[in-house]
């Protein structure tokens, strides 16, 4: 016969063999997709840990390199001083600063409370250049009300002597978590730091930040502080 016979009780149905073919094809394609795409979805997981193990060599790689350098400083230590002009090219911390468009609450939308404020701060070194620098990093954040500043006949904004702050939060990095907190952006280099706060709801205020910086290679301290508007 040119056909297949599909029986069920009461019933006779004939199904053409071409349609049977066409069915037995279409299944046997289904595996064949599904197949291929198990073997794309492992090809790309490949793909990721592949990258993911570059990134890692990377890092150690640039780890290990630190490390010789370190081993080589403290070798040299042992043994003859530095030259003079080595010694004055090497850059250490001369003073720090607080940037006004890296300070603000968080989050930036206006109509919810503050829960955080968000500072940077940068070490420069004798040319006023940012730079990394070894130590212990200390951050007050004090928010005052509105209306608790005053300018001077220069223009200059300050706080008013005996103003009552509404939230203060502190924090403090040692050598470590100071490295960590080591960032590069598109207005260059800082330690960015997040203080947690009680929530704000009044966002119309005036922050005033004071950080320092106790230098280990040094043992220089070094002070800065701004009054930032963040509203």
């Amino acid at each position: 016969m040119d056909a297949e016979r599909n029986s069920t009780p009461g019933t006779s149905r004939v199904i053409p063999r071409s349609l049977a073919g066409a069915l037995v094809l279409l299944l046997f394609a289904g595996c064949s997709v599904g197949g291929s795409t198990s073997a794309s979805k492992a090809n790309d997981e490949l793909r990721r840990r592949v990258m993911a193990l570059e990134d890692q060599k990377k890092t150690l790689e640039q780890t290990n390199a630190e490390l010789l350098a370190k081993v080589g400083e403290l070798s040299k230590e042992r043994g003859p001083a530095l030259p003079a002009d080595v010694l004055a090219a090497m850059p250490r911390c001369a003073s720090i600063s607080i940037s006004d468009l890296g300070t603000w609450l968080d989050p930036a939308d206006m109509g919810k409370p503050a829960t955080s404020a968000h500072v940077s701060v940068s070490a420069l070194d004798g040319r006023g250049r940012s730079m990394q620098g070894v130590g212990t990093l200390r951050v007050e954040v004090m928010v005052l009300p509105a209306g608790a500043t005053i300018v001077s006949d220069a223009g200059e904004r300050s706080a008013k002597e005996g103003a009552t702050p509404i939230r203060t939060v502190k924090i403090e990095l040692g050598p470590g978590a100071l490295r960590d907190a080591y960032r590069e952006g598109l207005f260059g280099a800082s330690y960015v730091v997040d203080l947690p706060m009680e929530p704000l709801a009044e966002r119309s205020a005036v922050v005033l930040v004071r950080a320092s910086f106790a230098d280990a290679i040094t043992g220089a301290k070094h002070e800065a502080t701004k009054l930032v508007e963040v509203h």
